[in-house]
């Protein structure tokens, strides 16, 4: 029986993309999931659609033997980011689902983790970790970007995500201004409800921050697990695959930003939300202050 099913899309163009994709992604993949996963790839028309394809055969028969359901799609055409999301999302069979990016290592247990914390409370309907990259309170300053892939910097991911685990497990912190659709999980059920990603977001951005408002909207809580790290981004940053094409992002978040405000009538709140990506360059406004004083009160010195 399937109790969780992992959705993630790939956009591929150039070299850097698989390649955090192969050293980073699917190994840590590998290392979370259980025959009660159901795993859901899609390739969102990468134009290094050869290359992509080489990349899932290489780990088809580990992903195959570990999951309980492996689904790989190929699109006919390119959807976009909420697109090819969502018609993952309508693929899912588990009781809850995770939303997660390519361009993310997952430490061992952090899958368990989050989808613990999701059950622990049934006010709860979307749960995201810490995390080193990401715009909004999920972001700590206390992990510094990786240097390369090697087994040393891997290694580092894991010990700071025990290290964060001991003492910050069991802390939920409830949002009021966004989750970063990077790594999500939700009851399947509530997803269906809300309609998933709207897909009239072009390209990516600003779909989910719809779906947090769409999700605070039924009733549910939106909350950061605290005790659990997903690492975000490889040596050339995070989000290189919308960084692809600089021109249509930019687009994007304009026209995106447009169509968020006239759905939702929030002008004054989008802006004064987004105004607080200053902030949140300032440990004071994110969890690492959080951070900081739980490790304090338990003696713990900070895991570089």
């Amino acid at each position: 029986m399937v109790n969780t099913t992992i959705v993630v899309s790939l956009y591929n163009s150039r070299p850097e993309t698989l390649e955090v994709i192969d050293k980073l992604f699917f190994p840590s993949l590998l290392n979370n999931i259980t025959p009660q996963t159901q795993l859901i790839v899609l390739d969102d028309r990468s134009p290094l659609q050869k290359e992509t394809n080489e990349l899932i055969e290489k780990y088809r028969s580990e992903i195959t033997a570990k999951a309980g359901d492996f689904k790989f799609v190929s699109n006919e055409q390119n959807l976009g980011f909420a697109g090819s999301y969502t018609k993952g999302m309508k693929m899912a069979d588990g009781e809850v689902t995770m939303v997660i990016n390519d361009d993310t290592c997952l430490p061992q247990g952090s899958v368990s983790s989050l989808v613990g914390t999701l059950k622990s409370d049934s006010s709860y309907g979307m749960v995201g970790p810490v995390t080193n990259t990401a715009w909004g309170f999920q972001k700590t300053s206390l992990f510094p970007p990786l240097k390369d892939y090697s087994p040393q910097e891997l290694e580092r991911i894991e010990q700071f995500s025990l290290w964060l685990k001991g003492i910050m497990s069991g802390r939920a912190y409830e949002i009021y201004d966004g989750l970063i659709g990077f790594c999500i999980v939700s009851p399947t059920l509530l997803l269906r409800k809300v309609d998933y990603f709207d897909t009239r977001y072009a390209y990516g951005t600003f779909e989910d921050l719809d779906l947090f408002l769409k999700v605070r909207k039924e009733g549910f809580k939106v909350v950061v697990d605290g005790g659990t790290f997903v690492e975000h981004g490889g040596p050339n940053g995070a989000s290189i695959s919308l960084d692809q094409h600089q021109y249509k992002k930019l687009r994007s978040v304009f026209l995106n930003g447009l169509k968020f405000c006239r759905k939702w009538n929030r002008y004054y709140w989008t802006l004064s939300t987004l105004g607080k990506g200053s902030l949140y360059g300032m440990d004071y406004f994110t969890i690492t202050n959080e951070i900081r004083h739980r490790a304090a009160s338990v003696g713990s010195g900070f895991v570089r």
